[in-house]
């Protein structure tokens, strides 16, 4: 089983990857990918960002409660 530190490493690693491949890719840029690739990457970002601010939540509540991070 993975620990929680793993986790939150795992999407901070998704998280800056999509982004790294935003500043490679995305609008503006000389290798620009189509828009739909574009629009994917910046809504797998902000999905990955929600879900880690909520994992880090149910980590605090379940610190808080006592219980076993």
């Amino acid at each position: 089983m993975k620990t929680p530190d793993q986790i939150l490493n795992w999407m901070d690693r998704k998280i800056w990857s999509a982004n790294t491949w935003l500043e490679t890719f995305g609008r503006g840029t000389k290798k620009q990918r189509p828009e739909l690739d574009i629009e994917h990457r910046e809504e797998d970002i902000e999905c990955f960002a929600e879900l880690r601010g909520a994992y880090v939540k149910a980590l605090e509540r379940r610190q808080s409660q006592g219980g076993a991070a």
